[in-house]
């Protein structure tokens, strides 16, 4: 029992650095090919040109609740994972059950928080 706690352990550990270390890495190739945005790609891309802070401030924003939503997907699974392994463990189970709750209730907060500042960020600009 407790190599299975173990080795949940370690593997909840590779998979946050896996994913951290993945969206890091997205941000610096997508960072470079932003250096020479053409004037006229401003609409095309859907990226805030010029100085439009409201624009920028909802990029910014929406990006963050994309890298949030995405973790809380990862803690989906990991829950699905601890639910279904088990293994009749009703401690481990039960932890499963927690984690997945959880994680679908931050799903619903980030979805309802993109959409309050979205209409808010849109109302002013």
């Amino acid at each position: 029992m407790q190599s299975i706690r173990h080795t949940f352990r370690f593997l909840h550990m590779v998979i946050f650095i896996a994913t951290f270390t993945m969206l890091v890495l997205a941000v610096f190739p997508a960072a470079a090919q932003l250096d020479d945005v053409p004037d006229d790609a401003c609409g095309k891309w859907n990226i805030a040109c010029g100085d439009d802070l409201v624009g920028v401030l909802t990029d910014i924003i929406n990006v963050f609740l994309v890298l949030v939503s995405i973790v809380a997907g990862v803690f989906v699974v990991i829950g699905g994972v601890q639910f279904i392994t088990s293994a009749g463990d009703e401690q481990q189970a039960s932890k499963g059950k927690k984690t997945l709750l959880y994680a679908v209730i931050g799903l619903i907060v980030i979805g309802l928080s993109a959409a309050i500042v979205n209409f808010t960020l849109s109302s002013f600009g």
